[in-house]
């Protein structure tokens, strides 16, 4: 006697529904853009000694991220 578990089923579809649920947006990488929600810090910092440095303001660096979907799997780059 075997013993299995349920079938696996490759429901990719609800993958990428719950990635849109979790904020994942779908654009070709040309048409993405940042959202309001990404911010970097732009304040004034204190050193140990009280001395004051303001923040060099900075372009916030765009990230690509390659999802490859094998047969048995996926990889993420």
């Amino acid at each position: 006697m075997l013993v299995q578990g349920p079938p696996k089923h490759n429901d990719v579809d609800s993958l990428f529904d719950q990635a849109r649920q979790l904020g994942a947006i779908e654009a070709p990488p040309d048409n993405l853009c940042l959202s309001s929600s990404v911010r970097s810090f732009a304040g004034i910092g204190r050193l140990l000694s009280g001395d004051t440095v303001a923040a060099a303001p900075q372009q916030p660096e765009s990230l690509i991220h390659n999802i490859v979907f094998w047969r048995n799997g996926f990889t993420v780059d």
